[in-house]
């Protein structure tokens, strides 16, 4: 590799360090090639615009056409290894995206996994050891490659197996409630920075290197997990920052990096910049068997329902009659789902790939032909259900209001009731397991956050008996604030029967947010006057989850949920640019004209 001048570049040796840091721990999963195949490594595949991605490529030894496996990942290609499945008679490809790794261009996230993945599938089906039939596999953003290389609709592709996937759906992906999903965003572009082409071309300069690394050493992500935790410190810091659109450890990934926050930012008042990627709005599009496995704990886990949903309603007719999903009390990456007790999601996606697999590049009929639309997994409990729709057939709506004494089924028939607390934006509540990608996730235990005077409790009687939630949770309030704009979060929580000297267990099961100045919507900016009554909703996603005999449900009400989401400034500054906060005073009414209450279905 040629030598850049020292301002530059970082000294060669540094560079070797960190290079290896990025790499060794992935290389090391990789699979050596085994005796009875054959394996090519970075082939330079072209694209439709001459940029050439690197692929390497597993197949069986000898002559022969087989199907084809394709992985496109921005993760380091070499880390998946193919030998098993090559050995099994597949070829299997996997494939640096654009700009990432020993692929060429710029990575700009999701913007060139269309016409990138059309032309891989294309591609590999046009080879001599081939048959034709391309078959993607994958999880995460290894599953946007699958959306959008599906929403293009490459003539080749036989099928896709996608797990917690990202639709690029803005209300949802984004800015789910009006409010940035800041933990998610801001960690994965950090990691993803850190190990750029930019980063891995000795393109940083040393001054540059220290400044936005805030004196992170190439040493320190050569330790075990260092890059991993070295970008989760990163962000951290970052996310502390204001105003939002400031780029922090992006700026080491380049141009395109820091252009995505600034993309992001603009997401608030412009909404459609995402229409072209948006799966769910793109649905009628999709003519391909689809295989969805999505957690009710997952980043990703409303919106792969959606995108179930959608496709069933409007996709073409080989996708419409062939798609299903396999929806559990899972996190973002496996099990354990924090406290709560879960089967093991990677080996039932595992054994579910299988048959799908066979069943869509064989032809031949399998069990999959006789799979439910939907096999969902209880949480709390061992329970299964088969269903073809959500919230499940025969789910009967439910609600809880809100009221002096907690939770009840009847509203309250007083007048004036209410519940005030003061939200200030330099201590908010803090984020606690939920739908987080890289701090503690799934249920945690809230118990200590009831104390705090910016958290309402609300709680139910005991249960007489197991209660199955199952579908859309909402909260629908009736709230005041004295600031120009706040937020207000909502969760329902699964409350223990307390043990003998401790304080009850209190469980998360969902939860949600809602800013004002968005409450209608993204790019429908709407302020509340100071001391306005209005009615909102709180979109808590999807639960599927037991509450045992004796326990109680529980709604927490607050201003904040961070990093989870941004926080609120209670400013009117344009979102994105703020850098100054106030404190707001907020109120939530629950009398009989004002009935605040929580929303969902149960399932007997």
């Amino acid at each position: 590799m040629k030598k850049l001048p020292q301002k530059r570049a970082l000294s060669a040796a540094i560079l070797s360090v960190l290079v290896a840091a990025i790499a060794l721990p992935l290389a090391l999963r990789a699979e050596d090639a085994r005796p009875q195949i054959t394996v090519q490594r970075n082939v330079m595949v072209p694209m439709r615009d001459g940029v050439r991605l690197a692929t390497d490529i597993y197949r069986p030894a000898g002559d022969g056409k087989y199907p084809v496996m394709l992985k496109r990942t921005p993760y380091m290609k070499s880390r998946a290894g193919g030998s098993a499945l090559a050995a099994e008679g597949w070829v299997v490809a996997l494939q640096d995206c654009r700009g990432r790794f020993d692929s060429e261009g710029e990575f700009s996230p999701m913007k060139n996994e269309g016409p990138d993945g059309y032309d891989a599938v294309e591609w590999l089906a046009a080879q001599p050891w081939s048959d034709g039939k391309v078959f993607m596999s994958g999880e995460s953003y290894d599953a946007v490659t699958q959306v959008q290389a599906a929403m293009a609709n490459p003539p080749h592709l036989t099928a896709v197996a996608m797990a917690v996937a990202p639709t690029v759906h803005p209300e949802l992906t984004f800015f789910p409630g009006g409010q940035a999903r800041l933990e998610m965003v801001q960690t994965w572009m950090a990691l993803m920075a850190l190990s750029s082409r930019r980063v891995l071309n000795r393109e940083v300069g040393m001054a540059e290197w220290m400044q936005v690394t805030r004196g992170v050493r190439p040493l320190d992500l050569l330790a075990p997990g260092g890059l991993q935790r070295e970008g989760e410190r990163l962000a951290a810091e970052w996310r502390k920052r204001l105003p939002l659109r400031d780029p922090g450890p992006l700026r080491v990934g380049g141009r395109s990096y820091i252009e995505t926050v600034g993309l992001m930012m603009d997401t608030w008042y412009h909404p459609e910049l995402w229409d072209a990627y948006s799966a769910i709005r793109n649905a009628d599009k999709f003519n391909v068997p689809c295989l969805i496995f999505a957690g009710t704990f997952d980043i990703f886990g409303q919106e792969d329902i959606e995108l179930w949903r959608a496709i069933r309603e409007r996709g073409g007719p080989k996708a419409r009659e062939n798609t299903y999903l396999i929806l559990g009390p899972f996190r973002h990456g496996g099990a354990p789902c924090g406290d709560l007790p879960t089967p093991d999601p990677w080996k039932i996606m595992a054994d579910s790939s299988k048959l799908w697999r066979e069943r869509w590049t064989t032809g031949r009929p399998n069990e999959v032909d006789k799979w439910p639309k939907l096999r969902l997994i209880i949480g709390g409990t061992d329970r299964e259900m088969q269903t073809d729709s959500w919230p499940p057939v025969g789910a009967k709506p439910s609600k809880l209001y809100l009221t002096e004494d907690g939770l009840s089924p009847d509203a309250q028939k007083s007048d004036e009731m209410s519940r005030s607390f003061v939200y200030d934006p330099s201590d908010p509540c803090p984020t606690l397991g939920g739908c987080t990608l890289t701090i503690d996730n799934g249920m945690r235990n809230h118990a200590r956050l009831v104390n705090r005077p910016d958290v309402l409790v609300f709680d139910g009687p005991p249960l007489e008996r197991d209660m199955i939630v199952a579908g859309r949770v909402k909260a629908r309030l009736f709230i005041k604030t004295d600031a120009p704009d706040t937020d207000f979060t909502a969760m329902l929580l699964d409350v223990y029967p307390a043990e003998a000297g401790k304080e009850a267990y209190r469980g998360n099961v969902c939860d949600g947010v809602t800013m004002l100045r968005f409450r209608k919507g993204l790019g429908r900016e709407d302020f509340v006057k100071p001391g306005e009554i209005v009615e909102i909703e709180i979109d808590l996603w999807s639960a599927a989850h037991c509450f045992k005999k004796g326990h109680r449900l529980a709604v927490h009400l607050s201003s904040s949920n961070f990093p989870r989401f941004a926080r609120n400034l209670n400013t009117s500054e344009r979102c994105g640019f703020g850098s100054a906060a106030r404190k707001a005073v907020n109120t939530v009414f629950f009398d009989k004209t004002r009935p605040s209450a929580i929303e969902f279905s149960v399932v007997d």
